[in-house]
């Protein structure tokens, strides 16, 4: 007989809050494929037919330790009683702290802001430290997402510093999406010659000018398989992961 920790919640779609706040709920990097949260949705104190509705349940996840993992899989448990099930997933187990969670209701064109939670998960004790992960379908939405719903406040001062270094990567290979409007052309100067082996070693050192600040390196993508297979992780590096 399987033994399983659940916690079940009731969120109500409103125009007042999406904040419940501490779901008052602890699991353990050890338990894991046994942990899952079952979320009744309710509007008006009435549940919603997802049965009824095109709008596809989301929940995006945002690590203490600066991990995210965008669009877990839902369980459509009961969809005529507005009841979905989630089962807490083991490379999200693994990080222990506490977890900012945000569900959604969307499809291509609309999209409804369910609820904010949060939980915890304690170290059982017995794991090696984890780097942090940044698991999504496509980097660029991600990033665009959490500009836009101010998710970096969830995640502390620390995770701040990281997100500047991947924007500043991210405008480094994009550098024609953020150019301006070419300017208009100057005149044409007088032509000359000046060769460098005819400069005095003065006039060398004054063209070699000061040494220029280091350009950014893109971040590296690994596939799920290719970031398990690392020989080593270091906690303070920051993996991007594809799930797609």
């Amino acid at each position: 007989m399987a033994i399983y920790k659940n916690k079940d919640i009731e969120v109500n779609v409103n125009e007042k809050s999406a904040d419940v706040g501490y779901i008052d709920t602890n699991f353990y990097t050890e338990d894991k494929s046994t942990s899952s949260i079952r979320i009744t949705i309710k509007n008006n104190k009435r549940a919603v037919d997802l049965s009824k509705t095109n709008l596809t349940p989301k929940l995006d996840l945002f690590h203490s330790d600066g991990s995210i993992f965008m669009d877990e899989n839902i369980n459509n448990v009961l969809p005529e009683q507005g009841i979905i099930q989630y089962k807490i997933s083991d490379k999200v187990i693994k990080h222990p702290g506490k977890v900012n969670a945000k569900l959604f209701l969307k499809n291509e064109t609309q999209s409804v802001h369910v609820a904010n939670f949060n939980f915890t998960i304690k170290d059982s004790g017995i794991t090696d430290a984890v780097s942090k992960e940044i698991t999504v379908n496509i980097v660029d939405d991600a990033v665009r997402r959490i500009i836009q719903e101010n998710a970096i406040e969830l995640l502390g001062e620390g995770f701040k510093d990281d997100v500047s270094v991947e924007l500043k990567n991210y405008v480094n290979d994009n550098v024609e999406t953020f150019k301006g409007p070419k300017g208009d052309k100057g005149d044409k100067g007088e032509e000359g010659i000046i060769k460098f082996e005819n400069l005095t070693e003065e006039q060398k050192l004054e063209l070699k000018g000061k040494q220029g600040d280091s350009v950014l390196a893109s971040p590296k993508i690994y596939t799920r398989d290719e970031y398990n297979q690392l020989a080593t992780k270091d906690p303070n590096t920051l993996y991007f992961i594809s799930e797609v």
